[in-house]
């Protein structure tokens, strides 16, 4: 694959690039030799699992570790990089310096995890790898340098600014005056451990012997910073930080007696190996003071290093900031951006379309309603609402916020409510409220609420929404609920994770609310399942009966501006259930009734890693990756509806771990081709046996049931050995499921064979070929028939069955007393004895679920405004060949309905001559960043011209690949997209070309 770009500057950075790099010889870097210079302390060597040649470090047992020592030039900036599949720690000791990087994920895929080195006056640096919590192996080390190191050059380049800014004195104070501030200790809490003082915390040592250590609950350390500051961040470098999270909160002053605090309930990553920056959102003061509060393994609270970050404070600064708090009267913001937004091309505007719902509002369940708002008080500003509220307010009270634009709020309330009388806080109106700047909301108590406010174009501190209002469970929301919210483009900017709702507790709800425009990591919204001081083990785990219903979620983009996400990007999901440590006990939660599109963060939608949970009637659309069972058993998913919107990477329903009943669900244009893990219907291998058990692989499947499923238009339709782990799936019940048009082999990863132990029957399947190995024949396994069912889309675009085809669908229902009986169809139809075979039977009575759109979830006394996504699709005319030729210009090429050369629904362009072109104008946005793919057949080149200059990349394949191509539109407004034969022949689909923030 190549890209091809007329341009002097790329030329002279790739020489310069070229020039500055250079790698050092490590001995036997991907372990083929033995260890080979490599030092093994209880790491091992393995054969199952190598990323380079045969073998690769096993550092899966703990203490595990290998290190080997190579030469350096001094005052020199290297880069350590290894490849690291599940957990493990690279890294780097220099002198009495350590560099390092870890990582915990999942044994599933190597992942690449690079470190930056400074070796400073070494000329000899030791190298390592490390265990990490979890089973881990490592492979291909390398380690290049990137040139000169640059310590101790800002004060040389602060200098030349200045030479050439002498007129302009604020720009040098500032310059001079943001960084990391000298401070010292003045006060502590008087139990500490006597040899870890907390002087220990700023004298610039990091070993673990140069530590503050005290076992006090609520034990702090004031730091003075000898001025007033505008404070940016704090890091803090925690003792035993990779191995336990620490909870704390952070504070300032301006006296050293009021302190305000800027950060509350804070927690530590559990995953860091040196210093962690928390935001401390520009607070002013000459005061730091940290308070801990314990860590997850014990009551210590333990810190080697901290620094604190900022600038003077500008004693001029508050003359002119508008008063605190006081809604904003200019004209409303969304005036502007529809002035701004007119004449644009149609970018894919987020929750844009029809404004009718597909359903009544307020039919979908028996759940379809809000509550009423009921002021007993108002007040006109933020402080003042803070004020009003507390953590111990009265039965039935509801305090409001007045109608208006506010900026920053920090909320804590809770008290002890009831199911008549709940205890509120709520715009004055729902949607009546937007808050911007800086937001923390802490709730806790029983049947406490929290309704229609819209939190806007802010920065979330730490966890936007949090249902606790401490770590101990009697602090936690039992029957509380967040109804009625929008949460819309906060935290645009940070590079920390952070949830937007985190629930804990117990019997919560999060209904009729709004989501879109998350871009940072961390899921939006997660059940909090996680093992604490409070909680040791999973069976007492809290996270439980937690209910997640008509909500709208969308814009979740890839990390860092990419057009589409990474298989190694982790942690953007929509929504997750649990957490992988406990996920053999039950969470007993309910998600449905939700609507998702664009959720492309990463491989899994929704994730969910507990048991006995329930996922039914969402509409998933325009997405990357699938509906996941990660962890935990007996989920039942029902009566989703996935569509892929030929996103080229979309995918349907990936099942891991036992128990789960997968019924009448529609699955529709799963494109995620070249993977083991994703497809219509993925039936996951496992890393254990039946017996086993795991945290980061894969549990064992079995006793599952599959039925009455429909997948459509799909790769990998349905995927009987997903990953071809250590284990196969076991004993599924695979029962009257309907696969149409399947896209290449229908069923795949089929070398083993269908699941062992299994029940087959009145499957109906149909596509471009039978399986993708000889193991199963054509029309070899008993209980599938191969046969065109004939589907037709409704008025929705949904593939139904007709009344002529129909009869061929006909099965006997399906019933198992160990799992829920079948009774209704997609559509919430009742089916009779001999019913059809898929998700859907032809019935005269009223749909009450299925296909929902935006307008069909989300608040009900208003409506969001539309936002423009930051993945953005620009229009190609009839990009898929579904209207034949239309829009396009052909020379030597034609549109294709051979089967043998089609890639999806009957139509693809087909070049047969050598130097044969399919190309289309397109309109787009100046100086700005696209990505266009499509799926190509054979030697070929995929292309776009702007403004004369040529971005290609060229696939030679045999079958079907994703094709890409990445470029800045520079100052054009239009460009040609194109496709052409380098050889005797290809063929060519799905055109897609979108926008985003950074080129890659």
């Amino acid at each position: 694959m190549s890209l091809k770009k007329v341009s002097v500057l790329a030329t002279l950075v790739a020489a310069v690039s070229a020039a500055n790099a250079a790698t050092v010889s490590i001995d036997d870097a991907s372990f083929e030799n033995g260890w080979g210079s490599w030092v093994s302390s209880s790491a091992s060597l393995t054969d199952n699992d190598a990323y380079d040649g045969d073998y690769a470090a096993d550092i899966s047992t703990s203490g595990s570790r290998f290190e080997q020592t190579v030469s350096v030039d001094a005052n020199t900036s290297y880069t350590l990089t290894a490849q690291i599949m599940g957990s493990g720690v690279i890294g780097a000791d220099v002198g009495a310096v350590e560099y390092s990087q870890s990582l915990t994920a999942d044994m599933d895929d190597w992942i690449e995890v690079s470190v930056q080195i400074e070796s400073g006056s070494e000329t000899e640096i030791t190298l390592f790898g490390a265990y990490n919590d979890d089973e881990g192996l490592v492979d291909y080390v390398t380690l290049e340098s990137t040139g000169e190191s640059t310590a101790g050059e800002t004060e040389e380049t602060v200098d030349e600014a200045d030479d050439t800014t002498d007129d302009s004195e604020d720009s040098d104070d500032s310059t001079e005056a943001c960084s990391a501030i000298d401070m010292s200790v003045v006060e502590s809490t008087s139990s500490y451990d006597s040899i870890y003082e907390p002087g220990n915390t700023i004298d610039n040592v990091t070993t673990d012997e140069s530590r503050w250590s005290s076992d006090e609950n609520g034990a702090y350390i004031t730091y003075s910073l000898a001025d007033v500051y505008s404070l940016s961040s704090i890091d803090i470098f925690w003792y035993k930080g990779d191995s336990r999270s620490s909870y704390f909160d952070v504070s300032v002053s301006s006296d050293n007696s009021s302190w305000t605090d800027v950060i509350s309930g804070g927690s530590s990553s559990g995953s860091s190996t040196g210093f962690e920056a928390f935001d401390l959102s520009d607070a002013e003061g000459e005061y730091v003071r940290i308070t801990g509060y314990g860590n997850s393994a014990n009551a210590w609270n333990s810190i080697i290093e901290v620094d604190v970050n900022g600038c003077l404070s500008d004693d001029n600064a508050d003359d002119d900031e508008p008063e605190e708090d006081l809604p904003v009267t200019e004209e409303p913001v969304e005036d502007d951006s529809e002035e701004e937004d007119s004449g644009e091309e149609d970018s894919g505007t987020i929750g844009s379309g029809s404004t009718e719902s597909n359903f009544t509002r307020g039919s979908l369940g028996d759940n379809d309603t809000v509550p009423t708002i009921a002021c007993d008080t108002t007040v006109s500003s933020t402080s003042a609402l803070e004020d009003a509220v507390s953590e111990t307010m009265e039965a039935g009270t509801t305090i409001c916020l007045a109608n208006g634009e506010y900026t920053d709020l920090e909320l804590q309330f809770g008290g002890v409510g009831s199911s008549s009388a709940p205890i509120k806080v709520a715009a004055e109106t729902s949607g009546g409220v937007t808050i911007g700047g800086t937001v923390l909301v802490r709730m806790g108590g029983e049947y406490v609420q929290l309704q229609g406010f819209i939190f806007k174009d802010g920065l979330s501190d730490g966890d936007l929404i949090q249902t606790r209002l401490g770590s101990d469970p009697a602090e936690f929301c039992y029957n509380c609920r967040i109804t009625e919210i929008s949460v819309i483009d906060m935290d645009e900017d940070a590079t920390d994770s952070n949830r937007w709702v985190h629930l804990y507790g117990e019997y919560n709800r999060v209904d009729h609310s709004y989501f879109s425009g998350k871009s940072n990591a961390g899921s939006l919204m997660t059940v909090s399942r996680e093992l604490s001081d409070y909680v040791t083990d999973a069976a007492g785990s809290y996270g439980n009966y937690m209910t997640i219903d008509h909500n709208y979620f969308g814009d979740r983009p890839p990390a860092d501006g990419k057009a589409y996400a990474e298989s190694s990007d982790n942690e953007y999901e929509a929504i997750r259930i649990g957490t992988s440590e406990t996920h053999e006990s039950d969470s007993n939660s309910v998600v449905e009734y939700n609507y998702l599109e664009k959720i492309q963060g990463e491989a899994e939608v929704i994730s969910n890693k507990s048991g006995n949970n329930t996922i039914r009637f969402n509409t998933i659309r325009d997405s990357y990756g699938s509906l996941t069972t990660r962890h935990g058993s007996s989920i039942t998913i029902e009566g989703n509806v996935i569509i892929g919107d030929d996103h080229p990477y979309a995918g349907g329903i990936r099942i891991v771990d036992d128990g789960h009943s997968v019924f009448n669900n529609y699955i529709e244009g799963a494109r995620y081709k070249d993977t083991t893990h994703h497809g219509g219907i993925v039936l996951m291998g496992s890393t254990v046996s039946a017996t086993g058990s795991t945290s980061s692989g894969y549990q064992y499947l079995t006793n599952v049931m599959v039925a009455n499923n429909t997948i459509v238009d799909s790769v990998n339709s349905l995927n009987v050995d997903g990953g071809s782990k250590s284990y196969n799936p076991d004993s599924v019940y695979l029962v009257n499921n309907l696969i149409q048009d399947g896209i290449g082999a229908v069923i795949t990863q089929s070398d083993d064979g269908m699941p062992e132990n299994s029940t087959i029957e009145g499957n109906i399947f149909f596509g471009q070929s039978y399986a993708d190995s000889d193991t199963l024949a054509d029309d070899s396994v008993y209980g599938i028939t191969w046969w065109d069912a004939e589907l037709e889309q409704d008025s929705q675009g949904l593939y139904r069955p007709t009344d002529s085809s129909s009869a061929n669908l006909e099965v006997d229902a399906y019933s198992n007393s160990s799992f829920e009986s079948i009774d209704d169809d997609m559509d919430g139809q009742s089916r009779s004895s001999v019913t059809l075979a898929g998700a859907d039977e032809i019935a005269t009575s009223a749909a009450s679920i299925g296909l929902l759109n935006r307008y069909d979830v989300g608040p009900m006394t208003y409506t969001p405004e539309a936002t423009e996504p930051h993945v953005a699709e620009v229009e190609i005319d009839n990009y898929d060949f579904d209207n034949g030729s239309t829009g396009w210009n052909l020379a030597d090429a034609y549109i294709s309905e051979d089967s043998t050369v089609v890639f999806s629904r009957g139509s693809s362009a087909y070049i047969d001559v050598a130097g044969g072109i399919i190309s289309q104008e397109v309109s787009i946005e100046a100086n700005t960043n696209y990505t266009l793919t499509a799926f190509v057949n054979g030697e070929a080149t995929l292309g776009a011209e702007v403004d004369g200059i040529d971005y290609t990349t060229a696939t030679s394949a045999s079958d079907y690949e994703l094709a890409t191509v990445s470029f800045n539109s520079g100052s054009a407004t239009s460009i040609t997209v194109y496709g052409t034969a380098v050889g005797s022949a290809a063929a060519f689909d799905s055109f897609r070309l979108v926008s985003h923030e950074t080129l890659y």
